[in-house]
């Protein structure tokens, strides 16, 4: 990506964040060749998660849960795909945006949950989860002098 330049994605501007190119010795560690040489964005989370009930993410992955109590929801999992209708592993707290299923152990927010149905990497859940509810991607702008080698 030699001379990468922001570019547009859904008509939003798409700030640069640098990715890495040159293998270090580790699985999960690279080193950028030149800052300008190639770039991938970043997405505030944080504003995804915020912006997101967990009513919209059940709502988009067809969830119909067995039982209902207060703020708790209770049903089959949809990430294990619970065999019976009527199980009651799967727990989700709508005001606290978390969720948990007993049997297959998986745990975590909305995004999460949203990423593991989809069967996505959080980053693409997140964009795709703003494409789905008309909502802008909530790009990371990229500070020049505290991201930047000098």
């Amino acid at each position: 990506m030699k001379g990468a330049q922001p570019n547009e994605l859904l008509g939003q501007h798409m700030p640069f964040i640098p990715r890495t190119e040159e293998f270090t010795g580790s699985s999960s560690l690279f080193r950028a060749t030149a800052w300008s040489e190639a770039f991938v964005p970043g997405i505030d989370f944080r504003a995804v998660r915020e912006g997101v009930s967990m009513s919209e993410i059940l709502e988009l992955i067809g969830y119909t849960p067995s039982g209902i109590r207060d703020d708790v929801m209770r049903g089959p999992c949809p990430i294990h795909r619970s065999k019976s209708s009527k199980s009651r592993s799967f727990a989700v707290n709508l005001k606290r945006k978390v969720f948990h299923c007993f049997t297959c152990g998986v745990a975590g927010n909305h995004l999460d949950l949203y990423a593991a149905v989809s069967q996505k990497r959080v980053f693409e859940a997140a964009i795709d989860l703003c494409v789905k509810l008309h909502r802008q991607v909530p790009w990371l702008q990229l500070n020049v002098e505290r991201d930047c080698p000098h």
